[in-house]
């Protein structure tokens, strides 16, 4: 794996490249929208550190990230022995988001991915959000070029689902903040997916609002909906509390007929 960081346009990017092996491809034989994911937050955490904002940074104070909102389209899913770039640079704030964008490209130089996503910086012990510090606002540049034009609006999903899937919050899921990993929400509602509307559709666009944490061992739910239009699928998803229906996720999703 090779890593690279530089400044460019008064952007602070960090590059690093990862080849898909055969344990990060999914059944149609691409990297796993999961895999997908923890190669982004991958990226994330080492730039972070880089520019002195980090988790571990973060934690002396008291302090952690925690991703709030991300949104993702998708050209084409990078295969089996292909190695893929994936470049990442803070994008400026919005209120209390710190955003982030970020590029991917297939070993052609081809734009497969784009994405911009929202973090909070989350108080450990009341579990909330702070303002962000004057160290990563100057990080920032409200300036920098945008990978999308997203900036986390108010999310709304329709209250009518006609598929449910029920699972739970096991340890291999549990990450050092002690809940529910950010890839992990991913995978769960990939999970509740038919698995032939599955093999038939290809992903284009995800819209991830992350609202309350899923605690070790807590039972959840994942409500969908999908409308079929043209060879095209919208699905809406909500991932809730088993016991208490609280919100953990909402999402919106695109997914296009092979």
């Amino acid at each position: 794996m090779k890593l690279n960081y530089i400044t460019w346009m008064n952007e602070n990017i960090y590059i690093d490249t990862f080849l898909i092996r055969n344990f990060h491809i999914d059944i149609n034989g691409c990297l796993s929208i999961k895999y997908l994911f923890d190669f982004l937050l991958e990226c994330t955490k080492k730039h972070g550190n880089l520019l002195n904002v980090g988790i571990d940074e973060l934690f002396t104070q008291g302090n952690t990230w925690m991703l709030s909102r991300m949104h993702l389209q998708i050209n084409k899913f990078p295969e089996e022995n292909e190695e893929i770039k994936i470049k990442t640079w803070p994008s400026g704030t919005r209120g209390i988001f710190s955003r982030r964008d970020y590029i991917v490209e297939n070993s052609r130089n081809e734009q497969i991915l784009k994405a911009t996503s929202g973090w909070l910086v989350v108080n450990l012990e009341k579990r909330r959000p702070v303002r962000l510090t004057e160290q990563i606002i100057n990080i920032q540049n409200n300036d920098a070029r945008r990978a999308i034009k997203d900036d986390f609006k108010k999310f709304i999903i329709p209250d009518k689902f006609n598929n449910e899937y029920s699972s739970a919050a096991r340890l291999n899921s549990i990450d050092f903040n002690k809940h529910f990993t950010s890839s992990s929400y991913v995978a769960a509602i990939i999970d509740a997916l038919d698995m032939d509307f599955y093999k038939n559709h290809r992903l284009e666009q995800l819209e991830l609002d992350f609202k309350t944490e899923i605690l070790p061992m807590q039972s959840y739910v994942v409500k969908s909906n999908i409308e079929n239009n043209n060879g095209k699928s919208r699905i809406n998803f909500t991932i809730r509390n088993k016991e208490n229906n609280t919100v953990h996720l909402n999402a919106k999703s695109l997914w296009k007929k092979n």
